[in-house]
């Protein structure tokens, strides 16, 4: 089964480019192009003498001492076109032709010689490839010939015209062109161009892509070159039926001749820029339809066709996603039968952006089925830094760009182009940069690596152009002026009823400064407000020990860590929640020794003064014997006798007491 997409309700995106170039011709847009040159009451004449001058745009009244007078820019205009001759510089002859065009018309020269310079810098146009030249040329070539300029070369630049019409599909003004081509006196040589322009032009309207490119090769060189700026378009139609009609691949040599390439590398290189898949060593090829949707239409519909009558045929035919869409909103597939030899498949975009692929195929067999690529998008909108970018050990900085529809876009499939540039005379960092994650909220991260090791650029000017293919590009411009922090990695052990260590994990970096870390110690009351214990001092030990804490108390440890201690930036903080164990208040336990005598164990009284400590080691107060590791278990015995309310020594009743004895 060979079956092939095509689109009923939007113009293709050629058809879109052509469009816009057909409004080039147009009254308004001409206009925007070039002024026509415009008549002035007391005509000005310039005093310059120098035949080269460079082109500057007016903006004021003309000085006649920058402006060349007729007779000296006749001098010039064969001056600079032998010089390009030589030279073969286009930037050069551009630059000096635009210049005595402007001269002329400053001036109100509309004669022979204005005509001969527009020609010519319309033909160098066309060779070097530059359109917009050319047509504002051939706008001013239209006024000057229309007031009785000298018409030798008329009926050339008649057929540029022709052509350039049918090419943008402006058939109206074809045939307006067509008829005052029949007015013109015609020469041999003209004539002999003129047939095979318009046969050319009738395979064009025909779309007889053969032969079209047949009598391509055999144009006038300068037609050729007008020709070359859409001939990729129609070279891309005729792929599309190559493939269609000898599925599944084609050998290249075969497609050099049928499109006209002058080799075989040349038609690779020309076809692999229009996304043509060239899938071996023996060239053979293979073309992906581009189904090409804006998210915030309503639906699109396409066609998928089959050379086999529908009822005819045991299976049904049917389209189906390459895979499973994972992020919302999501878009809609549906198909129907049209006809007897094709579906319509409707896509309702919901407001997703994202790459898939369509495959349409006979619900047996998915394998050979037709496959488009379905590109769903919209413009990228707008990049913006959500925060300071920071700088981590002296390693790299990473800054967060705002860029929804960007974000969206690379999360579901879309070519992930951006290219970061810096206004600096030396690169500062490492380009392009890595695009490490994208978040939840649709924000880009990326990590900027600085050349210089050990060392981050105070502040950089840069800006950054992302595109998303199909539907523009953005631009954003920015300054890298980060704020300098640390990972800080660091877990609380040896927690008791009144004491902890915390035990910090410096990176690894080969960061030349010292790293110290410094922080505070907050205790969390029952209404979930802070009170400061005591700050942790600057450290570079690994180790801190913290004692003096209450039993059963809530604690936030935070820490922030830092290279240098005046630099005020280092002010990122992690923090760690925990909570004491719990022991009695004040009081000395006396346990039940079987074995021995009573065992005393002074603990920390409510109204004692935390203190905290830092060292290399757990630093234990030497006086205290509760931190022998052999009393140790004792905080567990003493909860237990909490629990069972065994009565405390400083609670009993002394008259009891003396009962007793």
């Amino acid at each position: 089964m060979q079956s092939s997409f095509t689109s009923r309700d939007s113009e293709s995106e050629e058809h879109k480019q052509l469009e816009r170039r057909r409004n080039r011709f147009t009254n308004q847009s001409t206009s925007i192009i070039h002024k026509p040159i415009q008549v002035i009451n007391e005509p000005l004449i310039g005093t310059c003498e120098r035949l080269e001058k460079n082109y500057l745009r007016l903006t004021s009244a003309p000085n006649p001492s920058t402006i060349r007078p007729l007779i000296i820019l006749e001098q010039a205009f064969p001056f600079v076109l032998n010089k390009y001759k030589s030279n073969n510089d286009w930037s050069y002859i551009s630059n000096q032709l635009k210049s005595i065009r402007q001269d002329l018309m400053v001036q109100s020269i509309r004669n022979d010689f204005t005509v001969l310079v527009y020609e010519e810098n319309a033909r160098i146009a066309l060779e070097m490839g530059d359109l917009d030249q050319f047509i504002q040329c051939q706008t001013q070539l239209e006024l000057l010939y229309d007031s009785g300029c000298n018409p030798t070369h008329l009926i050339e630049f008649l057929i540029y015209r022709l052509l350039y019409s049918l090419l943008i599909n402006d058939y109206k003004k074809a045939n307006r062109i067509l008829s005052d081509i029949d007015k013109v006196n015609i020469s041999t040589l003209e004539s002999n161009n003129l047939d095979i322009v318009l046969e050319f032009c009738s395979s064009f309207r025909r779309k007889n892509y053969i032969q079209l490119f047949i009598l391509y090769r055999s144009l006038p060189k300068l037609t050729c070159c007008l020709v070359n700026f859409f001939i990729d378009i129609y070279r891309k139609q005729m792929i599309q039926i190559l493939i269609w009609g000898f599925a599944p691949t084609l050998p290249i040599d075969v497609v050099t001749t049928m499109l006209a390439y002058e080799s075989n590398e040349i038609c690779y290189e020309r076809l692999s820029s229009l996304g043509v898949i060239f899938i071996n060593e023996s060239m053979s090829i293979d073309y992906q339809v581009e189904l090409v949707i804006d998210s915030t239409d309503k639906e699109r519909t396409f066609y998928c066709s089959s050379r086999v009558n529908l009822d005819k045929q045991g299976n049904k035919l049917m389209a189906s996603i390459d895979k499973p869409v994972s992020t919302s909103p999501e878009f809609i597939l549906k198909h129907e039968q049209a006809n007897s030899t094709a579906i319509r498949i409707r896509i309702i975009p919901n407001g997703y952006i994202g790459v898939n692929r369509i495959i349409c195929h006979w619900d047996n067999n998915i394998t050979y089925g037709q496959i488009a690529d379905l590109i769903i998008g919209e413009q990228p909108g707008r990049i913006q830094l959500k925060e300071s970018c920071q700088a981590y050990d002296y390693r790299y900085v990473q800054c967060i760009f705002d860029a929804p529809t960007i974000a969206r876009a690379f999360r579901n499939g879309f070519p992930r182009l951006y290219e970061f540039s810096e206004y600096t005379s030396e690169t500062e960092y490492h380009h392009p940069p890595e695009l490490v994650s994208i978040t939840d909220e649709n924000e880009l991260v990326f990590n900027f690596v600085p050349r210089e090791k050990n060392r981050i650029p105070k502040k950089i000017s840069m800006s950054v152009n992302m595109t998303l293919r199909r539907f523009g590009s953005a631009y954003y411009r920015f300054n890298i002026e980060p704020i300098h922090t640390t990972k800080v990695d660091f877990r609380i052990q040896n927690i008791s009823s009144n004491h902890l260590t915390i035990m910090i994990n410096h990176n690894k970096t080969r960061a030349i400064r010292e790293r110290f870390c410094s922080g505070h110690v907050s205790q969390v009351d029952n209404q979930k407000t802070l009170i400061a214990v005591q700050d942790i001092s600057k450290t570079s030990d690994q180790k801190i020990s913290i004692d003096g804490l209450r039993s059963s108390t809530q604690y936030k440890i935070c820490l922030y860590c830092f290279y240098e201690q005046t630099d005020q930036s280092f002010r990122k903080e992690i923090c760690h929640t925990i909570k004491t164990k719990g022991s009695s208040d004040s009081v000395t336990k006396h346990l039940t020794n079987p074995t021995g005598p009573p065992v005393r164990i002074p603990l920390i009284s409510d109204s004692d003064t935390s203190s905290i400590q830092v060292s290399n080691g757990i630093n234990e107060p030497p006086d205290d014997p509760s931190f022998d590791e052999k009393y140790q278990h004792m905080d567990g015995l003493m909860e237990q006798m909490i629990k069972n309310d065994i009565v405390a020594p400083d609670t009993i009743d002394l008259r009891n007491q003396k009962n007793a004895k």
